[in-house]
């Protein structure tokens, strides 16, 4: 993984033409700004951030509470999290979102749910998950 700032430089530089940002946080302010200079800006966020109001296109997704989920915690333990409210206007959980565009692309991912997600993924973390299902 590569720095922020050097993500920035390469729109700067006219090295990197299209950014896709998933998530509207960022660690730098001024090299979000920079960011929010390339040609082609997608944001594929919760709230709205930096990078939100240049986007070129924007993909709401939904915040925890409007989605079924599994996060890792601070200790490092696996919690699972239920929708509480339903999605608001058009936001969408980002596993939905990223597949939709797959199956746009040609690419169609099998997922049809959060848990065909998690048990697709999970496999991959090894033992971070220990027992976790």
């Amino acid at each position: 993984m590569k720095p922020f700032a050097e993500l920035a430089a390469a729109v700067t530089t006219g090295k990197v033409k299209a950014v896709w940002a998933v998530g509207g946080k960022v660690p730098d302010e001024a090299a979000a700004a920079k960011i929010a200079g390339v040609e082609l800006l997608v944001v594929q966020a919760v709230n709205v951030g930096p990078l939100t109001g240049p986007a070129t296109v924007l993909l709401p997704a939904t915040p925890h509470a409007e989605m079924d989920g599994t996060f890792v915690n601070f200790e490092g333990r696996a919690q699972r999290f239920e929708l509480a409210y339903a999605p608001k206007g058009e936001a969408r959980p980002h596993w939905a979102i990223v597949a939709d565009i797959s199956a746009q692309l040609g690419k169609p991912l099998p997922w049809q749910s959060t848990r065909e997600v998690f048990e697709a993924l999970s496999p991959k973390l090894g033992a971070a998950l220990g027992d976790f299902k």
